[in-house]
């Protein structure tokens, strides 16, 4: 077997046939079992083209093992991979929100760029956020910028301040209040 840093020329020629035998029995459960993967995962998933690429998956997996010989039931082995895949794909789906995500291609976007007007809208209300911040009493724009920028929760910000997370917590409401009376509500 071809390891990272090892010349193929020096690799024992038992090792390229044991590595040739792998290969034809990997050839072997793909032919056998592809299509019952593939099914597997479209009674599971609808989009086919996800499906095939699970079970490609599977057999990457088998493949990085470089034997079966280890393997007592390989078609339950097979489906058990299967089936830690699609929890997998559940798990990475909940945990980055896939569902809320949209494709760019179904999002609208022409390749246009904003008109003028709303280049000077938005330069415009960037001004006036960051003249509110400046007119804000010194402690009370360092408690809102750790909040609202650098995402420090009130106990953290009492820490680093040496005030009680009540303070923090007055001071990020007369924020508020004070953007609110400014901008209008944010």
């Amino acid at each position: 077997m071809a390891n990272i840093g090892v010349d193929m020329d020096v690799v024992p020629e038992t090792e390229n046939r044991i590595s040739a035998e792998f290969n034809g029995e990997l050839d072997l459960l793909v032919r056998r079992y592809q299509s019952a993967l593939l099914r597997y995962f479209s009674k599971r998933i609808s989009n086919r083209a996800d499906a095939e690429d699970l079970v490609q998956e599977v057999f990457i997996r088998i493949a990085r093992q470089g034997n079966t010989t280890n393997i007592d039931h390989v078609e339950a082995y097979l489906f058990q991979t299967a089936s830690n895949l699609l929890r997998d794909r559940a798990r990475r789906e909940a945990t980055h929100h896939a569902s809320q995500h949209i494709s760019f291609e179904d999002s609208g976007y022409e390749g246009e760029s904003p008109s003028e007007e709303r280049v000077y809208e938005g330069r415009e209300a960037i001004e006036q956020f960051l003249e509110v911040v400046a007119g804000m009493p010194p402690r009370r724009r360092m408690v809102f910028l750790m909040h609202r920028f650098m995402g420090l929760s009130y106990g953290a910000i009492a820490l680093r301040l040496g005030i009680s997370a009540s303070v923090v917590e007055k001071h990020m409401s007369r924020a508020l209040l004070q953007f609110h009376a400014s901008l209008g509500p944010l």
